[in-house]
Protein backbone atom coordinates (compact mmCIF):
# COMPACT_ATOMS: atom_id res chain seq x y z
CA UNK A 1 0.00 0.00 0.00
CA UNK A 2 2.63 2.07 0.96
CA UNK A 3 4.71 1.85 -2.31
CA UNK A 4 1.51 2.70 -4.25
CA UNK A 5 0.76 5.75 -2.32
CA UNK A 6 4.45 6.83 -2.69
CA UNK A 7 4.26 6.27 -6.22
CA UNK A 8 0.32 8.07 -6.66
CA UNK A 9 2.50 11.20 -4.89
CA UNK A 10 5.21 11.15 -7.38
CA UNK A 11 3.06 11.00 -10.17
CA UNK A 12 0.63 13.71 -8.62
CA UNK A 13 4.34 15.81 -8.04
CA UNK A 14 4.66 15.58 -12.05
CA UNK A 15 1.51 17.45 -12.72
CA UNK A 16 1.76 20.22 -9.79
CA UNK A 17 5.24 20.89 -11.50
CA UNK A 18 3.69 20.76 -15.08
CA UNK A 19 0.87 23.28 -14.26
CA UNK A 20 3.51 26.05 -13.41
CA UNK A 21 5.45 25.28 -16.65
CA UNK A 22 2.16 25.46 -18.71
CA UNK A 23 1.93 28.85 -17.15
CA UNK A 24 5.51 29.85 -18.76
CA UNK A 25 4.48 28.23 -21.89
CA UNK A 26 0.69 30.50 -22.15
CA UNK A 27 3.10 33.97 -21.83
CA UNK A 28 4.18 32.61 -25.50
CA UNK A 29 0.60 32.60 -26.91
CA UNK A 30 -2.19 30.13 -28.46
CA UNK A 31 0.55 28.93 -30.89
CA UNK A 32 3.13 27.78 -28.69
CA UNK A 33 0.38 26.04 -26.46
CA UNK A 34 -0.88 24.14 -29.46
CA UNK A 35 2.69 22.74 -30.56
CA UNK A 36 3.60 22.31 -26.46
CA UNK A 37 0.71 19.76 -26.47
CA UNK A 38 1.18 18.59 -29.75
CA UNK A 39 5.05 17.39 -29.19
CA UNK A 40 3.91 16.13 -25.78
CA UNK A 41 1.75 13.58 -27.60
CA UNK A 42 5.10 12.05 -28.90
CA UNK A 43 6.85 12.10 -25.69
CA UNK A 44 3.96 10.19 -24.10
CA UNK A 45 5.07 7.32 -26.16
CA UNK A 46 9.36 7.33 -25.04
CA UNK A 47 7.84 8.26 -21.33
CA UNK A 48 6.10 5.21 -21.19
CA UNK A 49 9.13 2.77 -21.98
CA UNK A 50 10.99 4.63 -19.34
CA UNK A 51 7.74 4.05 -16.78
CA UNK A 52 7.32 0.35 -18.36
CA UNK A 53 10.80 -1.13 -17.12
CA UNK A 54 10.54 1.36 -13.52
CA UNK A 55 7.59 -0.99 -13.12
CA UNK A 56 9.84 -4.13 -14.11
CA UNK A 57 12.46 -3.03 -11.54
CA UNK A 58 10.04 -2.57 -8.88
CA UNK A 59 8.74 -6.13 -9.06
CA UNK A 60 11.73 -7.83 -9.44
CA UNK A 61 13.47 -5.64 -6.80
CA UNK A 62 10.97 -6.39 -4.25
CA UNK A 63 10.75 -9.91 -5.36
CA UNK A 64 14.77 -10.96 -4.88
CA UNK A 65 14.98 -8.30 -1.65
CA UNK A 66 12.08 -10.56 -0.17
CA UNK A 67 13.64 -13.55 -1.24
CA UNK A 68 17.29 -12.96 -0.02
CA UNK A 69 18.72 -12.88 -2.80
CA UNK A 70 20.32 -9.60 -2.58
CA UNK A 71 22.60 -9.21 -5.54
CA UNK A 72 19.94 -9.86 -7.88
CA UNK A 73 18.74 -6.32 -6.60
CA UNK A 74 21.29 -4.64 -8.37
CA UNK A 75 21.63 -6.79 -11.31
CA UNK A 76 17.65 -6.15 -11.72
CA UNK A 77 18.13 -2.36 -11.55
CA UNK A 78 20.94 -2.23 -13.57
CA UNK A 79 19.23 -4.17 -16.66
CA UNK A 80 16.01 -2.22 -15.56
CA UNK A 81 18.19 1.06 -16.47
CA UNK A 82 20.49 -0.48 -19.32
CA UNK A 83 17.79 -1.29 -21.57
CA UNK A 84 14.97 0.96 -20.17
CA UNK A 85 17.26 3.79 -21.04
CA UNK A 86 18.22 2.88 -24.42
CA UNK A 87 15.35 1.96 -25.58
CA UNK A 88 13.70 5.28 -24.15
CA UNK A 89 16.87 6.83 -26.26
CA UNK A 90 16.19 4.80 -29.56
CA UNK A 91 12.18 5.78 -29.77
CA UNK A 92 13.20 9.40 -28.99
CA UNK A 93 15.81 9.63 -31.49
CA UNK A 94 13.31 8.07 -34.00
CA UNK A 95 10.44 10.73 -33.23
CA UNK A 96 12.86 13.66 -33.36
CA UNK A 97 14.18 12.55 -36.72
CA UNK A 98 10.96 12.23 -38.24
CA UNK A 99 9.22 15.01 -36.49
CA UNK A 100 8.26 16.94 -39.09
CA UNK A 101 6.51 14.19 -40.81
CA UNK A 102 5.11 13.17 -37.72
CA UNK A 103 3.71 16.56 -36.91
CA UNK A 104 1.72 17.31 -39.90
CA UNK A 105 -0.59 14.66 -39.21
CA UNK A 106 -2.05 17.01 -36.57
CA UNK A 107 -1.58 20.44 -38.22
CA UNK A 108 -0.40 22.39 -41.09
CA UNK A 109 0.55 25.59 -39.39
CA UNK A 110 3.75 26.69 -39.57
CA UNK A 111 3.92 28.53 -36.27
CA UNK A 112 2.23 25.34 -34.52
CA UNK A 113 5.14 23.17 -36.02
CA UNK A 114 7.49 25.30 -35.53
CA UNK A 115 6.85 25.34 -31.36
CA UNK A 116 6.25 21.36 -31.51
CA UNK A 117 9.79 20.96 -33.40
CA UNK A 118 11.20 22.89 -30.54
CA UNK A 119 9.65 21.22 -27.74
CA UNK A 120 10.61 17.96 -29.51
CA UNK A 121 14.50 18.69 -29.55
CA UNK A 122 14.99 20.06 -26.36
CA UNK A 123 12.59 17.75 -24.30
CA UNK A 124 13.03 14.36 -26.89
CA UNK A 125 17.08 14.86 -27.17
CA UNK A 126 18.04 13.43 -23.69
CA UNK A 127 14.61 12.04 -22.74
CA UNK A 128 16.56 9.08 -22.18
CA UNK A 129 18.02 10.86 -18.49
CA UNK A 130 14.30 10.11 -17.01
CA UNK A 131 15.43 6.64 -16.53
CA UNK A 132 18.13 8.00 -14.22
CA UNK A 133 15.32 8.58 -11.49
CA UNK A 134 12.70 6.67 -12.74
CA UNK A 135 14.35 3.36 -12.25
CA UNK A 136 16.40 3.80 -9.37
CA UNK A 137 13.37 5.55 -7.46
CA UNK A 138 11.31 1.88 -8.87
CA UNK A 139 14.47 0.38 -7.30
CA UNK A 140 14.29 2.32 -3.76
CA UNK A 141 10.19 1.56 -3.10
CA UNK A 142 11.39 -2.14 -4.57
CA UNK A 143 13.40 -1.76 -1.28
CA UNK A 144 10.86 -0.76 0.99
CA UNK A 145 11.80 3.21 0.88
CA UNK A 146 9.32 4.51 -0.61
CA UNK A 147 8.70 8.08 0.59
CA UNK A 148 12.60 8.85 -0.13
CA UNK A 149 12.12 9.15 -3.68
CA UNK A 150 8.90 10.63 -3.37
CA UNK A 151 10.81 13.33 -1.61
CA UNK A 152 13.55 13.83 -4.15
CA UNK A 153 11.43 14.27 -6.81
CA UNK A 154 9.55 16.76 -4.59
CA UNK A 155 12.61 18.43 -4.73
CA UNK A 156 13.99 18.36 -8.04
CA UNK A 157 11.15 18.34 -10.05
CA UNK A 158 8.22 20.47 -8.15
CA UNK A 159 11.10 23.53 -6.08
CA UNK A 160 13.70 23.35 -8.62
CA UNK A 161 11.67 23.59 -11.74
CA UNK A 162 9.63 26.65 -9.87
CA UNK A 163 12.60 28.10 -8.80
CA UNK A 164 14.06 28.08 -12.76
CA UNK A 165 10.52 29.94 -14.27
CA UNK A 166 11.46 32.59 -12.02
CA UNK A 167 15.00 32.88 -12.13
CA UNK A 168 16.63 31.45 -15.33
CA UNK A 169 13.56 31.82 -17.59
CA UNK A 170 12.38 35.08 -16.32
CA UNK A 171 15.75 36.75 -17.44
CA UNK A 172 15.95 34.56 -20.52
CA UNK A 173 12.41 34.75 -21.53
CA UNK A 174 12.51 32.22 -24.93
CA UNK A 175 10.81 29.19 -25.15
CA UNK A 176 13.89 27.18 -25.32
CA UNK A 177 14.80 28.50 -22.23
CA UNK A 178 12.13 27.31 -20.75
CA UNK A 179 11.89 23.46 -21.88
CA UNK A 180 15.56 22.93 -20.66
CA UNK A 181 14.08 23.34 -17.22
CA UNK A 182 13.17 19.74 -18.24
CA UNK A 183 16.57 18.27 -18.91
CA UNK A 184 18.30 20.59 -15.83
CA UNK A 185 15.66 18.89 -13.53
CA UNK A 186 16.37 15.19 -14.75
CA UNK A 187 20.21 15.66 -14.12
CA UNK A 188 19.36 16.81 -10.09
CA UNK A 189 17.20 15.08 -9.82
CA UNK A 190 18.63 12.01 -11.21
CA UNK A 191 21.84 12.15 -9.90
CA UNK A 192 20.48 12.73 -5.88
CA UNK A 193 18.21 9.41 -6.87
CA UNK A 194 21.42 7.28 -7.80
CA UNK A 195 23.42 8.71 -4.51
CA UNK A 196 20.33 7.99 -2.54
CA UNK A 197 19.85 4.18 -4.03
CA UNK A 198 23.82 3.15 -3.51
CA UNK A 199 23.55 4.46 -0.09
CA UNK A 200 20.13 2.63 0.74
CA UNK A 201 21.53 -0.76 -1.07
CA UNK A 202 24.74 -0.44 0.73
CA UNK A 203 22.81 -0.53 4.00
CA UNK A 204 19.95 -2.82 2.97
CA UNK A 205 22.24 -4.95 0.14
CA UNK A 206 25.70 -5.14 2.05
CA UNK A 207 28.53 -4.26 -0.20
CA UNK A 208 29.36 -5.59 -3.95
CA UNK A 209 32.35 -8.19 -4.33
CA UNK A 210 34.67 -5.88 -5.26
CA UNK A 211 34.01 -3.69 -2.59
CA UNK A 212 34.39 -6.53 -0.09
CA UNK A 213 37.81 -7.59 -1.90
CA UNK A 214 38.74 -3.66 -1.60
CA UNK A 215 37.98 -3.66 2.18
CA UNK A 216 39.84 -6.59 2.99
CA UNK A 217 42.54 -5.68 1.33
CA UNK A 218 43.15 -2.26 2.90
CA UNK A 219 42.24 -4.00 6.42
Amino acid sequence: MCIRDSAGIQGAIFSVSNVFIQSGINSFGENAIAGSSLALNFEYFTYDIANAFAQAAVTFTSQNYGAGEKQRCRKALRIAMLEGMLMTAVFSCVMMLAGDFLVRFYTKDPEVIKYALIRMKHVMLLEAMTGTYEMTAAALRGLGKSMLPAVITVIGSVVFRIIWLYTVFAKYHSFGMLLNVYIVSWIITGTAMIIAYILVSRKLLGHTKKQNQFSKAIS
